[in-house]
């Protein structure tokens, strides 16, 4: 009791209320995650169309960059080819995300942006109000939030008309790292469910 009331809260029971309701969390997180990579893996398979090359090459130079940044030692040519690979598989997903938002209505707000924003700027503690000033200041980033309110919005619309069938993994499984980029979160054998969307 008196460590929970150190850390702000009332009691031993409410810390470990707390914790259950951030593994809960993590867990949902975990199983959308896996749920949109099997979801972007189908949009590719049926989805097969000729994207714009200075697309393709704005976003190639980025992910190239990032892979050099995590792996430096990888093989250069490997690098580059799996690059193009990802960065053609992006722009198509980008594109079919966009087009299903366009032809169902599906638009972000300045308040969904704001809030959004502010959710970033609570992971720096003690620098908020600097994030919160970088954002406002650069369109780009701005324009880069609210695509990816607008990704998960029409991944959620897509999600809601498929059939859900729920199914039982170990937490190895769940947090197992796969193409997803999923991390691994240990070796409890604990089951907890996920969620499996048919296409």
């Amino acid at each position: 009791d008196e460590f929970a009331k150190h850390l702000g809260l009332e009691s031993l029971a409410q810390l470990e209320e707390e914790i259950k309701k951030q593994l809960e969390k993590d867990f949902e997180g975990a199983s959308y995650t896996k749920t949109k990579k099997q979801l972007f893996d189908k949009l590719e398979d049926e989805h097969v169309f000729e994207v714009p090359a200075g697309m393709i090459d704005l976003d190639y130079k980025s992910v190239l960059f990032q892979m050099k940044q995590e792996t430096p030692s990888r093989d250069a040519k490997e690098m580059e080819k799996e690059a193009q690979k990802l960065a053609e598989r992006r722009v198509r997903l980008g594109i079919t995300l966009s087009e299903v938002s366009r032809k169902n209505n599906i638009q972000v707000t300045n308040d969904e942006v704001r809030q959004a924003v502010f959710q970033k700027a609570m992971a720096f503690p003690g620098s908020e109000q600097k994030v919160i000033e970088f954002y406002q200041k650069n369109q780009n980033a701005l324009e880069q939030v609210k695509g990816e309110i607008l990704e998960d919005k029409a991944v959620k619309f897509i999600l809601s008309k498929a059939s859900v069938e729920e199914v039982k993994v170990s937490k190895e499984e769940l947090f197992k790292e796969d193409d997803a980029g999923t991390e691994d979160a240990g070796s409890d054998t604990k089951a907890k469910k996920t969620t499996k969307k048919k296409a």
